[in-house]
């Protein structure tokens, strides 16, 4: 998808119209993937939020634009504020767009001249023109959700790194993603039982009482 949003002039043979800067939409997807954050905590992100010797993100308010206003308020919840170390790949990204915004200050949002409406019209019309899935902008933070997994992350660890609520919400999300993940525990139980059967019986061939 990121390659393909960055191919300009394809997205104009395909007579797509975009009303912002196409680098500024690739590091807003790279930031909303691998970070998971809500585009309204995307949005509301300053320079003063990036903690660069720290290499960290600190999400600890929510943008809206409401009747032609700029609106920042707290962030969803209590559990949204967080502090998320940042991952290379997304440092990068981020590090080339700010270099590119003209005489930021402290106070200067980070994504000041892309909205809500941009990202999620870019979203659904490159990828109906890669022929990728149509997805809903949430969706690439349900997607983050289950890359962690996939990682190899614990719940507790996702459910932090994503602000929910409660680990319920995140547990949700990742069976509802992949619902027949479940039938992996039956074959994993059928293996592990057949493995201890197997190696009772070769230890106590002459006992068969002992073993299960």
């Amino acid at each position: 998808f990121l390659e393909g949003i960055a191919d300009e002039k394809a997205s104009r043979s395909a007579q797509i119209k975009r009303f912002c800067d196409t680098k500024a939409l690739i590091v807003a997807y790279k930031i909303l993937f691998y970070m998971g954050l809500r585009i309204g905590e995307l949005l509301a992100l300053t320079i003063d939020d990036y903690k660069v010797d720290k290499k960290e993100l600190v999400i600890n308010k929510s943008y809206k634009r409401l009747k032609g206003k700029d609106i920042i308020s707290t962030p969803k919840t209590p559990n949204s504020n967080r502090v998320l170390r940042m991952p290379d790949i997304v440092i990068e990204a981020l590090d080339e767009h700010i270099n590119r915004i003209p005489f930021p200050t402290r106070d200067t949002r980070i994504f000041n001249f892309i909205s809500t409406d941009n990202v999620r019209r870019a979203l659904k019309s490159e990828a109906k023109r890669l022929g990728l899935p149509i997805i809903r902008l949430h969706d690439l933070r349900h997607s983050c959700c289950s890359f962690l997994f996939s990682l190899g992350c614990q719940p507790l660890e996702v459910k932090n790194y994503l602000g929910h609520k409660n680990i319920f919400i995140t547990l949700n999300i990742y069976a509802h993603l992949y619902p027949d993940q479940l039938s992996g525990v039956t074959d994993k139980i059928n293996f592990a039982s057949k493995t201890v059967s197997k190696s009772y019986q070769q230890e106590n061939e002459k006992s068969p009482d002992h073993y299960i």
